[in-house]
């Protein structure tokens, strides 16, 4: 029933998930490529995307409301001009639920809530050769 209920929601566009507000056309190339890797592994609904740009040691906070009862994969990339990306996911009482704070530019969290809950994704541009360097984050859903 929730696969239904989320794939309705979809396909009425009240889930922002097209990646037509990333103007970068390497962040465009990546968010597709890793969202066809996270369909092969049970994660083909694209949930949501944004997009923005900062510098070297910046960090950028979104909000993500995510539904119950659905396992959701959060990760990030970034142009040709930031070796290292992180990504934090912080539940509504700002308690750490997940981080990837790897030396790599595509970043993956992930989290199941049980009920409908608001959660805070921060981006942490760690390196960026070139600035501004723009950046995705993107939630898949199962």
């Amino acid at each position: 029933m929730r696969y239904l209920i989320l794939g309705i929601l979809l396909s009425l566009g009240t889930i922002p998930a097209a990646s037509a507000q990333c103007q970068q056309q390497s962040i465009r190339s990546q968010l597709t490529s890793v969202s066809e890797r996270m369909s092969e592994i049970g994660y083909p609904m694209i949930y949501l995307t944004y997009c923005g740009s900062m510098g070297k040691s910046d960090s950028q906070f979104h909000d993500l409301e995510l539904y119950g009862g659905v396992a959701y994969k959060i990760f990030a990339v970034c142009d040709g001009d930031c070796p290292d990306l992180d990504l934090k996911l912080y539940d509504e009482k700002g308690n750490l639920v997940d981080e990837d704070t790897l030396e790599d530019y595509t970043p993956i969290v992930e989290v199941s809530p049980t009920a409908p809950t608001r959660y805070r994704a921060k981006v942490i541009m760690y390196e960026c050769e070139t600035e501004p360097c723009y950046y995705a984050i993107r939630a898949v859903a199962e």
